[in-house]
């Protein structure tokens, strides 16, 4: 699974349902989505490149009350390794039970331009959340790219039921680490 293989199950523990990763496993598979939250409120995370496929790891920098960013704050970033900053896209998926209807799409930048492109072309006072997308799948490995159709005969807004859907929080899906675990990290990436 590309990117997002070991985001947490947010467990119905935690009175939010569950949530898994967006992903459709073969070429020219897809699904029809409504996104749940409009763009200015999606998340962005640096993940730290050498260790998104097998044990993603959030960056631990901090910003101070002016956005500066103290990268001196995370082990990873003083080892120098690379990261990526990763927009974190959540969606609910139609067809699916309750329980794994929220899913999150995570992607970088040129992905995320995909997005934007297909929202920039919706109709006068349509939101991202108006509208339902066929998203599709093309290519495998590395070669994939997903396609986003906007469904214009689904316009409305979102019903009662879509706005319960649980949003998880981002710590849910992606964690901080803990120092030592961090550490561990930096150590394998020398």
């Amino acid at each position: 699974m590309k990117g997002v293989a070991s985001i947490l199950n947010y467990h119905k523990e935690n009175n939010a349902g569950n949530f898994t990763a967006f992903k459709l496993p073969k070429d020219k598979d897809d699904a029809i989505i409504r996104i749940l939250q409009e763009p200015e409120t999606w998340d962005g995370v640096f993940i730290h490149a050498e260790f998104q496929k097998t044990m993603p790891t959030r960056c631990k920098a901090t910003y101070d009350d002016k956005g500066v960013e103290d990268r001196g704050t995370c082990p990873l970033c003083l080892n120098q390794v690379d990261r990526s900053l990763r927009t974190l896209i959540v969606v609910g998926r139609r067809g699916q039970p309750i329980e794994s209807a929220v899913q999150v799409v995570e992607y970088g930048r040129d992905a995320l331009q995909e997005v934007i492109a297909q929202l920039s072309n919706l109709p006068p006072n349509v939101t991202a959340t108006m509208i339902d997308f066929k998203v599709q799948r093309f290519g495998k490995d590395k070669e994939t790219t997903y396609k986003w159709f906007p469904m214009h005969a689904t316009i409305r807004p979102m019903t009662e039921g879509e706005r319960a859907l649980p949003i998880p929080p981002l710590e849910d899906m992606y964690p901080i680490l803990d120092d030592y675990k961090m550490l561990d990290r930096a150590k394998k990436s020398i």
